[in-house]
């Protein structure tokens, strides 16, 4: 096995090696409690289901989850990581998926007719809202 940049014990059965997560890429962990995750470079925010923390890690660092609910990573910048669990824990669901291949990706919000409405209100308004700004302060 070849040398890893974290100084920690390594747990016995390794789940996940050194997958890569692209820049905004996604790595559900679910059921992972007790899992080690180990950041081999880049930057990832990992938070827990029912955890009020987020945590950052950056390279050469790791997070031990220790709740039972869905722990999303998501890299900061491009990473691989590394999950690692004991001998006699239980399989964690791990399911990773690349934040371009997301079902709304790309994808505008809104009708075209109402991005169409919204944007000539904005226009109208920038326009009328210095004479508004005058009548009100005239007012005052």
């Amino acid at each position: 096995m070849d040398r890893k940049p974290w100084n920690e014990p390594f747990d016995e059965q390794v789940l996940l090696n050194g997958a890569a997560l692209p820049y905004r890429g996604l790595l559900s962990i679910r059921g992972g409690r007790g899992a080690v995750l180990f950041i081999e470079h880049g930057e990832v925010w990992v938070t827990q289901e029912g955890d009020l923390r987020d945590v950052v890690l950056p390279g050469g660092t790791w997070f031990r989850l220790d709740r039972d609910g869905t722990a999303i990573v998501q890299a900061r910048r491009a990473a691989a990581v590394t999950l690692t669990a004991a001998a006699d824990a239980p399989m964690p669901e791990i399911r990773t998926l690349p934040q371009g291949e997301s079902r709304r990706a790309g994808r505008r919000r809104g009708h075209p007719w109402l991005r169409t409405l919204t944007a000539w209100w904005l226009r109208w308004y920038r326009r009328a809202e210095p004479s508004i700004s005058r009548r009100l302060a005239a007012s005052l």
